[in-house]
């Protein structure tokens, strides 16, 4: 997710640092760029600062995936699926009525 939202991996890359420090940054979850989350929207920030948590306060996937911003996200997609669904078939509809015609 974080990926997706900020274009960039949280924590080092592998071949530019050791495996050792990788592990060390998620571990105390040290992110590269925090000032990168001030970029995206307080929802996305919020529930990124959510998963991004020591293991012992950090929310479950399935808490993650019931975030309203998310939901919402998820709600937006479905909506724009059906308008193009309904623009599909009216345009469906206008080439059949043309060819009874």
């Amino acid at each position: 997710m974080y990926v997706m939202l900020l274009g960039s991996f949280p924590f080092g890359m592998e071949d530019e640092i050791s495996e050792s420090k990788l592990k060390a940054q998620i571990k105390k979850i040290e992110l590269l760029c925090p000032e990168e989350l001030d970029k995206i929207s307080p929802h996305a920030r919020g529930l990124l600062t959510q998963i991004f948590k020591p293991v012992e306060t950090r929310i479950s996937v399935t808490q993650a995936l019931a975030d309203p911003w998310l939901q919402a996200a998820s709600a937006k997609d479905r909506n724009d699926e059906n308008e193009k669904t309904d623009q599909h078939l009216k345009w469906i509809h206008m080439l059949c009525e043309d060819r009874s015609e």
